[in-house]
């Protein structure tokens, strides 16, 4: 119960970029979002649409790591999230990003995207494109242990990127 009003402030803090400052969360003791009042109209979070649900829950992600100690740290590693996210709110998203990271011992937050123009609002982040990846020639081919493995390149079709985001330096 001690986590709930600190989560909650962390959640809203953020949230609050997205959404604006008419925001409210209802969270309850298992540190789940129950339900989001925006301007005074109150929903159950199962009944928000799935874009308003990945948002919130990205938000709660950044917001827990934010709760650690500092002298811990805690990485949060986003794997291609935010894909039912309009463009307006993904321009929002990128500023949640920036405040998440922005304080003294920040988490680091590293995004794993096969469509990194979603977080091209996030501002300065160490951009990491990844190689097309490799694959046995003759897949149904059953292998000998003494037979050399012939690989081709296969160009993917959408290549991956890792976004390091900036933090600033650790506490102590």
């Amino acid at each position: 119960r001690s986590y709930v009003g600190p989560f909650r402030t962390q959640v809203e803090r953020l949230a609050r970029i997205v959404f604006g400052p008419g925001l409210a969360l209802e969270i309850d003791e298992d540190l789940r979002i129950t339900h989001r009042t925006l301007d005074g109209t109150t929903v159950a979070f199962g009944a928000l649409s799935s874009g308003a649900q990945e948002q919130l829950g990205l938000c709660a992600r950044l917001a827990c790591a934010a709760l650690v100690d500092p002298a811990d740290g805690v990485p949060v590693v986003i794997d291609d999230a935010l894909g039912h996210t309009d463009p307006e709110r993904l321009a929002r998203l990128g500023a949640v990003f920036t405040a998440a990271t922005a304080a003294d011992g920040a988490p680091q937050v590293v995004v794993l995207t096969c469509t990194p123009e979603r977080y091209h609002g996030i501002g300065a982040a160490t951009v990491v494109p990844l190689a097309p990846s490799r694959r046995p020639e003759e897949p149904g081919r059953p292998a000998s242990p003494t037979d050399p493995v012939p690989v081709r390149d296969v160009p993917a079709t959408v290549p991956g990127t890792v976004l390091d985001l900036p933090r600033s330096p650790r506490a102590g």
